[in-house]
């Protein structure tokens, strides 16, 4: 800002000189305002590199880091014996090519209809020898206290954070889901310590999970790919606005190969895949909410 100024007011107190030199030559004012335009970049840029030297230096290392990790991650490509390409990410993170584990798949339905969330994780505590069902779990789970309104066409509702929003049993009343934290808190009591909650972690982090043989409880949305904008609507919570879909659910990760993500679907109590860079944007779109059992 100084700097700014101080080149301002040499702009202008040549103008004012220049103007009272009547007897000035064209040339000789040029070369004045030529010398001066020269300065006073050398003067800003001079001075906006010296404010700006850490940022700067911090964007090189980072161009640098990621340049060099595409550079290691092509040269371990390497070609299978069958001719195709292993894939770069699993070989950089020492994971497996190939996993898959055996959970019990179990239906939300009839009994609960939004019920996705604790079924996900009674799939994930039965397959560590917890014995406790979908049900006790959709009862002991925290619940939102905050009623369901439509003012002038904006939603107010529950916080999913916070726990459960709305009527789990039953469609023909207002509800929606909940997210990590209350699942987490539940997961707990059953659990103990063995329970990791990476939520906001990377994708990866799965993988690395999967691959020490444990299934993943995470959130996504029933497409399981990246939504438009169009499914999405704001909320106002007792915690302020939130951006909420109605696509969202909750399934168990029980493996992956090159391809493919593989999970139990509570929505059908099947066993489903759906391509791996889909499902990855599915889940960070839905804030890469995570949990599992070590």
């Amino acid at each position: 800002m100084y700097v700014l100024l101080f080149s301002t007011s040499v702009v202008l107190a040549v103008l004012l000189w220049t103007v009272s030199q009547k007897q000035t030559s064209y040339k000789r004012l040029l070369k004045w305002y030529s010398a001066l335009f020269v300065i006073c970049s050398l003067t800003l840029g001079t001075f906006t590199v010296q404010k700006h030297k850490d940022d700067i230096r911090e964007s090189v290392q980072g161009l640098w880091k990621e340049t060099s990790k595409v550079q290691h991650v092509s040269a371990n490509q390497k070609n299978t014996e069958d001719g195709t390409i292993k894939n770069p990410l699993i070989e950089q993170y020492h994971l497996k090519s190939e996993v898959h584990i055996d959970v019990e798949a179990v239906n939300q339905y009839p009994e609960l209809p939004r019920g996705c969330e604790v079924t996900s994780l009674s799939m994930l505590l039965q397959h560590h020898d917890y014995d406790v069902d979908k049900m006790t779990l959709a009862k002991k789970v925290q619940k939102s206290e905050q009623a369901y309104q439509n003012i002038d066409g904006q939603i107010h509702f529950g916080d999913p954070n916070e726990g459960f929003v709305g009527n789990m049993y039953n469609l023909s009343e207002p509800g929606f889901g909940v997210y990590h934290k209350p699942i987490a808190k539940l997961t707990r009591q059953y659990a103990g310590d063995r329970v990791i909650d990476f939520s906001g972690g990377s994708f990866y982090e799965i993988l690395e999970h999967l691959d020490d043989g444990h299934p993943v409880w995470i959130i996504t949305n029933t497409l399981y790919q990246s939504l438009p904008d169009s499914y999405f609507e704001q909320w106002i919570t007792p915690n302020g606005t939130k951006r909420i879909t109605m696509k969202e659910h909750s399934v168990v990760i029980t493996g992956y190969d090159q391809d493919f993500m593989y999970f139990n679907d509570p929505l059908t109590g099947k066993k489903k895949k759906a391509p791996k860079d889909d499902f990855k944007e599915a889940w960070v779109q839905m804030g890469k909410q995570a949990i599992t059992i070590k």
